[in-house]
């Protein structure tokens, strides 16, 4: 039942001119539901979730905003399940996003394939995020030499200094790793 109802929704979707919010609604909820199988969660806070994510999914604090409400009060099992098989994997998502627009001005496609390859070789194998932050560094200082890194480094922190205005305390935190990342290259 529940999808032949997803089928018309797609189609009416479609059909309406509305397929980008009807489609996101689908996926989304598709996404949660297949990442929370196994466990006791209840489909229709997902279902929910799914929506409130859709309607702020531009506003990535209000995401993890809800992502945080959504765990508060739920079993372990629910946690970890959320965590590992949705949180993560978005997560994961944003960073290659962000990898391929702050790099693309440097790197080429296959250039941006193989650091991506390396950040999610990190990330399976649960690396801290400063050593993810290494580790792609490092990748990227193979393709283009230090200072072309450095220039992207520099792109980064202007693109930080935004998320400073939307986020405050991040742009300190931003530069407090990146400063330790310096000193440990240097040694």
């Amino acid at each position: 039942m529940l999808l032949l109802l997803i089928g018309l929704l797609a189609v009416f979707g479609h059909v309406a001119g509305g397929e980008d919010i009807t489609e996101q609604y689908i996926v989304t909820s598709m996404e949660l539901i297949q990442a929370m199988q196994g466990t006791d969660a209840d489909e229709a806070e997902l279902h929910q979730l799914a929506k409130d994510i859709v309607y702020h999914g531009n506003d990535r604090y209000k995401v993890w905003k809800l992502y945080d409400a959504y765990m508060e009060g739920k079993s372990d099992d629910i946690k970890e399940a959320f965590t590992e098989n949705y949180v993560n994997v978005k997560q994961l998502e944003f960073m290659k996003k962000r990898l391929k627009a702050i790099l693309g001005y440097y790197l080429t496609r296959d250039q941006i394939e193989r650091v991506e390859k390396t950040l999610e070789k990190e990330v399976a194998k649960k690396k801290s995020y400063q050593d993810l932050i290494a580790a792609v560094e490092t990748a990227v200082a193979k393709d283009i030499g230090k200072e072309k890194a450095q220039r992207a480094v520099e792109k980064t922190i202007r693109d930080l200094r935004l998320l400073e205005k939307q986020n405050v305390g991040w742009l300190e935190k931003a530069s407090k790793l990146f400063f330790s990342l310096i000193k440990h290259d240097e040694h």
